[in-house]
């Protein structure tokens, strides 16, 4: 949703073609995406407060689903795939996804000779490590090892740095390469892959038992608002650029006009 949204906010030059620099189609259609965005945002911070709820009662039904997982067999029943599960943790990873951002951002700030890919994408990374970091040091959840779900235990298990990372990350780079690379028409199909890899995240914890459930859609949740927020105030600022522009050139002619 974020990747189509930002794509429908923005579509390439028609002169400039792909890679060129990104521009408002319309108010109203940039009107509607941010709309849009402000939903999810609502709809990702009411889910989040949920969460939080029902983990720091220790009831409810996510608390439920936390130890079901928690007590399946998943290791022990296909153990084969241990292996498998250590490599497709990796889309998750701090370091490696967070390169991979920051390369991509200045690959395409140098194709179109200004710093906002590297600015949006810095920005992105440090607030959701900011957010997330206190939120962990905060809440002090253990990990599913101590049969523990309960908060302010010492741990940093709540909420999952990886789910975070993976959300927020992998789109980034989505938005990057919809409204700042050549992908803009492909927009939906970038937001599928990033959907991919974020259930794929979460399979995996769930098969490692490295968090419980509600760690992960709490990390969930956390990338997906730091992410719509990052988009939608580079989204705003466009609006803002182009508005200044727009009405510099209405004055010019006015004067002319007038002359």
């Amino acid at each position: 949703m974020v990747v189509e949204e930002a794509a429908t906010d923005r579509s390439p030059s028609r002169e400039g073609g792909p890679g060129s620099e990104p521009s408002i189609c319309s108010p109203g259609v940039t009107g509607l995406a941010t709309r849009r965005a402000r939903w999810v945002l609502v709809v990702c911070g009411v889910l989040l407060v949920f969460t939080v709820a029902q983990v720091w009662a220790d009831a409810g039904v996510l608390v439920r689903a936390d130890h079901l997982l928690h007590e399946a067999p998943f290791r022990q029943r296909w153990p084969s795939l241990v292996g498998a599960a250590r490599v497709t943790d990796l889309v998750g990873q701090r370091g490696p996804t967070a390169v991979l951002a920051l390369v991509l951002a200045a690959v395409l700030g140098v194709r179109q000779r200004r710093w906002r890919p590297v600015v949006v994408t810095g920005a992105a990374l440090l607030a959701i490590n900011l957010v997330v970091g206190l939120a962990k040091l905060g809440f002090g959840r253990k990990d599913p090892a101590f049969d523990d779900p309960e908060l302010f235990q010492g741990g940093l298990l709540f909420p999952s740095g990886h789910a975070a990372n993976v959300v927020l990350t992998w789109g980034v780079v989505a938005y990057l390469l919809a409204v700042y690379g050549p992908l803009w028409h492909r927009r939906r199909a970038l937001g599928a892959g990033v959907a991919a890899l974020t259930l794929l995240m979460g399979v995996t914890a769930v098969y490692r038992d490295t968090h419980w459930m509600t760690d992960m859609l709490a990390g969930f949740l956390m990338g997906a608002i730091v992410l719509q927020a990052v988009v939608l105030l580079d989204a705003v600022r466009v609006e803002l650029a182009v508005g200044h522009v727009l009405g510099r050139l209405r004055r010019r002619l006015s004067a002319g006009a007038s002359g």
